[in-house]
């Protein structure tokens, strides 16, 4: 009797291992591990495995079918006794370093936090997502802004959580106001001479600037005032923000404006008043006036001083000119505060009647 009994030969699948990739890993290399026979030279294993893994962890790989062919790619698996082991795959978690994403924006009196999270060596896995919970909050200007700690990390493939996937780092992020830049500008105003001073403690925005954020109430002091003829500035020299009686101002970058303040001269029109005689031979002249009918009085308690310069003797008609006007106020020229018109009034002698007749003669 010649007799061949089949070969005994152990196999199982390649131990594989590697870092999670969101690919499914597998393994079906066989491995020979018999300790006395084995595979004969020139002949090759096939296999078929069971075992698949995604996600961190270990799993057993069990061989579901072996095919054995020789070198003219025969199968001889029934020359041998096939005994399978399992084999491991194993996934391990894959690094990831996530920070908030650092944040700024200009004062509006709102809180700013950032739970956006920013993968910072790219590790994620294309498709899944990052949800990142912060213990981070800023609403008023700070100088170098505030550290934004991450206090939950939670990663998503679709809606299955994965976090277990990936070994986190964390690092912080920064969350930064800036200072809000407004423009005010005090405001300007003119008025005609009118003895009183001219004070305002209006302001307004400059065009294009911003403004204080809502619920803010903005106090400005103002100095500038003017009584006489002229030009003065109106300038702002303080600015106090407040919400519910907070003083805010900080959060601000404050440009101020100044406004003008002009008294402009008062007008006012006199005329020279008019005189009429019957000849005497004496001069006639008349250093009055009056204001023109519609025209603007003096103020407060100011006197004109005026000079005239019209006299008349004999029967004529001539103007009667005023040719210089002083106003004063005590001892003080304060003439400069108006603007003055003079019109001329007339002066005028008529003839004397008189009645004459030859003297009567007797002889």
């Amino acid at each position: 009797v010649l007799e061949i009994t089949p070969r005994p030969i152990t196999i199982k699948p390649t131990d594989n291992k590697k870092v999670y990739d969101g690919i499914e890993l597998t393994s079906t290399e066989p491995m020979d591990i018999s300790e006395e026979y084995g595979l004969i030279l020139g002949h090759t294993i096939e296999i078929t495995t069971s075992g698949k893994i995604l996600d961190v962890g270990q799993v057993t790989n069990e061989i579901t079918k072996v095919t054995i062919k020789d070198e003219l790619n025969n199968d001889v698996t029934t020359n041998y006794e096939v005994t399978t082991k399992e084999g491991i795959l194993e996934i391990t978690p894959r690094e990831i370093l996530i920070k908030p994403m650092d944040q700024s924006k200009i004062y509006d009196g709102q809180p700013l936090v950032s739970n956006e999270a920013v993968d910072v060596n790219e590790s994620l896995v294309l498709g899944e997502r990052i949800e990142i919970e912060t213990d981070g909050s800023i609403t008023d200007y700070v100088v170098g802004g505030v550290i934004n700690n991450i206090t939950s990390v939670r990663i998503y493939r679709e809606d299955l959580e994965i976090t277990n996937n990936y070994t986190i780092n964390t690092a912080p992020g920064l969350l930064e106001i800036q200072k809000r830049s407004i423009i005010l500008v005090a405001s300007s105003a003119t008025k005609e001479y009118d003895g009183q001073p001219l004070e305002s403690a209006d302001w307004y925005y400059q065009e294009g600037s911003l403004e204080a954020v809502k619920d803010s109430k903005v106090e400005v002091t103002i100095e500038g005032t003017i009584t006489n003829v002229g030009i003065e500035e109106n300038v702002i020299t303080q600015v106090i923000i407040t919400i519910e009686n907070v003083d805010k101002t900080f959060n601000y970058e404050i440009t101020l404006e100044k406004g003008t303040l002009e008294i402009t001269p008062r007008w006012i029109t006199i005329v020279a008043d008019d005189a009429t005689k019957e000849y005497d031979g004496e001069i006639l002249s008349c250093p009055s006036w009056h204001y023109e009918e519609g025209s603007k009085e003096l103020v407060l308690d100011h006197e004109i001083v005026a000079l005239f310069d019209s006299e008349i003797t004999n029967v004529d008609v001539v103007e009667n000119e005023i040719i210089g006007v002083t106003i004063v106020s005590g001892e003080e020229d304060v003439t400069y505060n108006y603007k003055v018109t003079t019109k001329e009034g007339v002066l005028e002698i008529t003839p004397r009647p008189i009645t004459i007749k030859p003297t009567d003669n007797k002889k």
